[in-house]
């Protein structure tokens, strides 16, 4: 009886829940799947889709329940799910004939379908938001369990009991039958057959007549009902936005593409130069200058410059003469911005300072002060994606990760040590630690020094088996005693009490370091593919400091971060500063809080003239040229001799320890290191935005863009709620469609950013200030 009890119990607890939210889950997977296999991009706009449908759903559902229609033990919902598959799927080929279709007439690259349906994303976040906002919505009824623990218990006479609630095994159902049909269709019917081929080669389906507007049509139909049913079976529509990251990563698995599919066989660059040379002496490079091949015009000593935005040793010729070219001049596919004043630039930049001297006079300085410093600490992130994606087009959307390592920096710098913790169990936790990194080192050596066979395989089994039971067993004694120190106040080890300004630098080495383990294992994956990897990782880093409490108090957070300038209360108790803001015709309390944030925002102004003037040194020099042309093309650039993999990670590494710089100084800002406030939405894919619309490879656009996207960000909420209160001006107090509007005004930010995202990406897709 104990056997049954416990397989019971394992089944109750484990198996039920896991097998009905793994088909929850693979109905989503499916749907991206579809995508990525037959129009070819990875779609990380599923998971609001799935929301979408799932708020049709329900408000069909409502509407259902309200007339007093059901189903009686199952629910009636069910009866609304075909018309919450159908409104997704006309907002999909809506969405695909505005949005994608485009691109794909332009034949455009992958990773920029993926920003576009980072747009689709604000968009569709923003309107199921809008529409029906942020809370849990429940719509569930009929019978709430086929069978219950207690019956369970009744009939077999076992302790244990075993329940099945209807949505977990209606769940599994429409799952397993899904599956089925969609193998059905796929494999049996014509129109399957013809998806199929579309997959396989595009070009050999259009030669035998297959129409691609019509595959792509049932592809988005099928995808509606998918993610419509994916959806309603989640039910939460929390659980809803976290498949951002699964479906897409399914798709991965199903796919099973790894690295570079143009890296030369071995790694000899000489492969692909023979390649590229054989049966002509000159490479014709899309501007149309020809460079010198392998044979002949060769000059050894000349020296290394870029040409066309490829990095090469010889002379350039003109194809219009004869004359030779030193190599040694800037010629075009320079970036960055020329000597000349750009009136454009000047004028944008103009107009951004406008807004924020139009918000100083309309509502006050301090809010303008407030959105300018977090401006200037948005332009920093932006300038570290704009050098991993502007100059070497690496697709990182771990941002928030390389951030939050800034923010922890600051928090194991400046804040004094906790005294009782390190007595306590600190020693213990710190030699945890170092057991931990010694077995990881032990097992790579052990693979790298021992001959492949079975003696590698039990050694390696051994120090990794062997070392994570002695790293728990003394990492986790150490951090049980250091978390029971005084757990409400402290629990954690501080940090070293030092000056706060020193752990901004500490925060960028903290994400270079973090950035370079990363880069090491995932810049061999494709674009798209990467970007998956790093929004993953950046989910590991947030999970570890919401849970280790020992580092950074986890959830409970760390507040009284020291400050780098005056605190309001010591400025407003000074006689001097008291004098001071009399003179200026302004009380203590508004003058002390203006001159707080002044000189934040010297401070954040003289890091980002330092990091501009650094970062155009770097872009128009042979360095920059060189990653450009890396950026470009990978395989012509390893035909030169470069070691593309290489450059690509100290250019991850140094766009991370920008990005972790800015997340410290955002701390420092705030005051406060709060895990749970950095969300994908706010702290990464906006900063893209930012960086699209001002201008990738550009850096005074990508400064340019997080000035002007975060101004609109903090500012579209007000102007949504006045634009809200003109619309409802005609409609009584108390109407509920009156509250649910201004209640929903916030949300319109999330609808504005996808709007200007696609909008951009649609009519100037170089951004505002597009590279030179």
């Amino acid at each position: 009886m104990d056997v049954l009890n416990a397989i019971v119990a394992l089944a109750n607890f484990v198996l039920i829940p896991a097998t009905a939210y793994g088909a929850q889950l693979a109905l989503g997977a499916l749907g991206v799947t579809l995508i990525y296999g037959i129009l070819r991009f990875s779609n990380f706009a599923h998971g609001d889709t799935m929301a979408f449908g799932t708020m049709v759903v329900i408000l069909v559902t409502w509407w259902l329940q309200s007339l007093g229609v059901s189903l009686g033990p199952l629910p009636t919902a069910l009866l609304a799910l075909p018309v919450g598959i159908a409104v997704t799927g006309l907002l999909l080929i809506g969405t695909d004939k505005v949005v994608y279709r485009f691109y794909r007439q332009q034949k455009a690259k992958p990773i920029i379908y993926v920003i576009a349906s980072l747009g689709v994303m604000f968009v569709m976040n923003g309107l199921v938001r809008f529409i029906i906002g942020v809370d849990d919505q429940r719509f569930a009824d009929g019978e709430r369990f086929i069978i219950s623990a207690r019956e369970f218990r009744t009939m077999t006479g076992l302790d244990e009991g075993l329940a099945l609630r209807t949505s977990q095994g209606l769940t599994i159902v429409v799952a397993i039958i899904a599956v089925a049909l969609l193998f059905w269709f796929l494999n049996r019917t014509r129109t399957g057959k013809s998806m199929r081929a579309f997959s396989d080669n595009e070009d050999l389906a259009l030669l035998s007549g297959i129409n691609p507007e019509r595959v792509v049509l049932i592809t988005w139909l099928i995808v509606a009902a998918l993610a419509t049913t994916a959806g309603v079976a989640l039910r939460s529509r929390q659980e809803l936005q976290a498949l951002h990251l699964f479906p897409t990563v399914a798709a991965d698995f199903r796919l099973g593409h790894r690295g570079r599919p143009w890296q030369p066989v071995g790694g000899d660059p000489g492969r692909v130069r023979h390649r590229l040379f054989r049966g002509g002496r000159h490479l014709c490079l899309p501007q149309g200058r020809l460079v010198p091949g392998t044979r002949g015009h060769g000059a050894r000593g000349a020296a290394a410059t870029s040409v066309n935005r490829l990095q090469i040793r010889g002379q350039l010729r003109h194809p219009a003469d004869r004359s030779v070219v030193q190599t040694h001049r800037h010629h075009e596919g320079e970036s960055g911005m020329s000597g000349a004043v750009n009136l454009r630039a000047v004028g944008l930049f103009a107009l951004v300072a406008l807004l924020f001297i139009g918000t100083g006079i309309v509502q006050s300085w301090n809010t303008s002060l407030t959105i300018l410093n977090m401006g200037l600490i948005s332009a920093i992130m932006a300038l570290g994606v704009n050098m991993q994606w502007g100059y070497a087009g690496l697709f990182n959307v771990g941002v928030m990760g390389f951030l939050a390592l800034g923010g922890l920096a600051t928090v194991l710098v400046s804040m004094d040590p906790v005294g009782e913790a390190w007595a306590a169990g600190g020693m213990g936790v710190i030699l945890g630690l170092i057991l931990g990194a010694a077995t990881i080192i032990a097992a790579i050596l052990a693979r790298q020094k021992l001959p492949a066979g079975r003696l590698r395989t039990l050694a390696l089994l051994a120090i990794l088996v062997g070392g994570f039971f002695l790293f728990r067993g003394v990492f986790d004694r150490g951090v049980e005693a250091v978390e029971s120190v005084n757990p409400s106040v402290s629990g954690y080890l501080g940090g070293l009490g030092l000056p706060v300004l020193l752990a901004w630098p500490v925060g960028g080495m903290l994400a270079a370091g973090a950035a370079w383990i990363i880069g090491k294992t995932a810049l061999g994956l494709r674009s798209d593919y990467l970007a998956i990897a790093t929004l993953g990782i950046a989910e590991i880093i947030i999970a570890i400091l919401k849970n280790e409490d020992w580092l950074a108090r986890g959830v409970k957070n760390v507040i009284g971060i020291p400050r780098p300038v005056p605190y309001e209360v010591d400025l407003q108790a000074s006689e001097g500063f008291q004098s001071f803001a009399a003179s200026m015709g302004s009380d203590p309390v508004t003058a002390s809080t203006i001159t707080v944030k002044l000189l934040y925002a010297a401070l954040f102004v003289t890091v980002l003239l330092i990091l501009i003037w650094l970062s155009q040194k770097a872009l128009n020099s042979p360095w920059g040229r060189m990653m450009r042309a890396i950026r470009d093309n990978e395989v012509a650039a390893e035909a030169m001799g470069k070691d593309v993999t290489r450059r690509h990670l100290q250019i991850f590494v140094l766009g991370s320890a920008v990005i972790g710089l800015a997340g410290a100084m955002m701390t420092t800002l705030d005051s406060q290191l709060v895990p749970s406030t950095y969300q994908p939405l706010r702290f990464t894919f906006l900063i893209w935005v930012m960086v699209i619309v001002g201008g990738s490879g550009n850096n005074w656009g990508a400064v340019l863009g997080g000035f002007l996207i975060w101004w609109l960000w903090v500012m579209v909420e007000p102007m949504g709620m006045a634009l809200m209160q003109a619309v409802t001006v005609g409609l009584d107090e108390g109407s509920a469609l009156r509250d649910h509007l201004l209640g929903s005004a916030a949300h319109m930010r999330l609808l504005t950013m996808g709007i200007i995202l696609l909008l951009v990406l649609r009519f100037s897709p170089k951004g505002l200030l597009p590279e030179r």
